[in-house]
């Protein structure tokens, strides 16, 4: 299962906020909140709920604060389930799979203060791909010539209800040959590209500009919650823009949400 998630650890260094009456500096202001990582695959076991803590601007450190001593439980209606720590802030439950069209809740205890959250799993939804081959022509090394004019490949879903989704197209080979040789002694060409979380129910793949490599392409399409999509977004705040980060925990930060995914597959052929 390819998981493309979002790290939040360095999102939640801190919270800045602003008051009209009375000026905060960043060397005045110091928290010690909770950062919560939690992205709950549907098919799949708890294996990357993780619990940080978040530092100050002013902080000199840029060391990342794990905590790996908590009870933490996950709840889905009508079982309870604990995780166990496996180092490094992370936590983990093997036996519990997780379900699509479930609603989980987390929780755990810290100073005397109840952190919790809970989220919904969505349902997987099939893509379809107008086609699963494509034959493009190789330029050797030292000629010049326009790249194969193929149609663009498009995966499409379903999307009735008007959920977030993003995809991501991977060249899997474990060493892929270049389509144009010419770029072979150089940094170009990416062997994987991934959209942005969008209201969606097609992507489509340019051939001329995605397409650099030959070989077996791995489509994944991720539908995710509102929460994955607003966390997005704050990720792409400056020092010079600050925004309140989006979170959906209580007492914390940090983000517990659901997602669920359909993988499917393309070949690029030599013409």
């Amino acid at each position: 299962m390819k998981k493309i998630i979002l790290s939040i650890s360095c999102i939640f260094i801190v919270i800045i906020f602003f008051s009209s009456c009375e000026e905060t500096t960043l060397e005045d202001f110091e928290t010690e909140s909770m950062v919560i990582e939690s992205y709950l695959f549907a098919g799949n076991a708890v294996d990357s709920f993780r619990v940080t803590q978040s530092i100050s601007y002013s902080s000199t450190s840029d060391e990342i604060i794990t905590l790996d001593d908590l009870t933490i439980s996950l709840e889905d209606g009508a079982d309870t389930y604990f995780l166990e720590s496996i180092g490094d802030g992370y936590y983990k439950n093997f036996d519990l799979i997780i379900s699509a069209g479930k609603n989980y809740t987390m929780e755990f205890q810290k100073d005397n203060t109840t952190i919790s959250a809970s989220t919904y799993i969505p349902e997987q939804r099939e893509i379809v791909i107008s086609t699963t081959s494509i034959s493009v022509e190789k330029v050797e090394a030292g000629i010049m010539m326009p790249p194969t004019q193929t149609d663009p490949i498009t995966i499409s879903w379903e999307n009735d209800e008007g959920d977030y989704y993003y995809v991501l197209v991977e060249n899997i080979e474990s060493d892929p040959e270049y389509i144009n040789d010419n770029f072979a002694t150089g940094n170009f060409g990416d062997r994987k590209f991934i959209t942005e979380p969008t209201i969606s129910s097609e992507h489509n793949v340019d051939t001329r500009r995605d397409i650099q490599y030959f070989g077996t392409y791995q489509v994944v399409v991720y539908r995710v919650n509102p929460e994955y999509a607003a966390l997005y977004s704050t990720a792409e705040s400056t020092s010079s823009s600050i925004v309140e980060p989006s979170t959906n925990i209580e007492n914390g930060l940090g983000i517990m949400t659901g997602i669920s995914t359909d993988t499917i597959y393309f070949e690029v052929v030599e013409l």
